[in-house]
């Protein structure tokens, strides 16, 4: 799970779910559809952009 100005986001399974830290609403969803996925470690948010690493070997960046 990773925290960031009043977002929580974690990556489990074939997905990745952002929430409002101070609601639990909803804010961003992606589901990989990949055969092989899986989304094992924590993200990572840089310069406004969230990067995921997969085990099928992807590395998915999103601009926040």
């Amino acid at each position: 799970m990773t925290a960031i100005q009043g977002v929580v986001v974690f990556a489990a399974g074939k997905q990745i779910v952002a929430l409002n830290a101070a609601t639990s609403a909803v804010i961003f969803t992606y589901t990989d559809g990949a055969a092989n996925s899986l989304f094992y470690s924590p993200v990572c948010i840089v310069n406004g952009r969230l990067y995921a690493g997969n085990l099928d070997g992807t590395l998915d960046a999103f601009g926040l």
